[in-house]
């Protein structure tokens, strides 16, 4: 459990280097000088910000695919016309916003308990 937060940490620390780091060659490229990521009070919450989605948006991708997934099908074919059009496509996808609650409040609670 360890592990993985400190891989993370280590790859984000080489990447913000105010020397060395990939995010100021970057910057450098695109014509703006350098500066220092996590050592700024102006950018230090935006750059820990970025890493906290970057480590935790897989997560939750696979929870809400896995919700979706666990779906029943049997509403969306009796809700199904003949003939799709876009307007159908649409109500169809809205239908499974409701139904994937319960997945989404736990993915939700369980990132908010950190």
């Amino acid at each position: 459990m360890v592990a993985t937060p400190t891989a993370i940490a280590l790859v984000f620390v080489m990447m913000y280097h105010p020397t060395l780091g990939v995010a100021n060659y970057l910057v450098t490229v695109v014509g703006l000088s350098p500066f220092r990521w996590t050592y700024s009070s102006q950018t230090a919450l935006y750059a820990l910000a970025l890493v906290d989605v970057w480590q935790w948006t897989p997560l939750i991708m696979l929870i809400a695919l896995a919700g979706l997934a666990s779906l029943p099908r049997e509403p969306y074919e009796a809700a199904a016309p003949r003939r799709r059009d876009a307007a159908a496509e649409l109500l169809a996808h809205h239908a499974a916003a409701p139904r994937d609650r319960r997945s989404s409040s736990r993915s939700c609670s369980g990132r908010s308990t950190r």
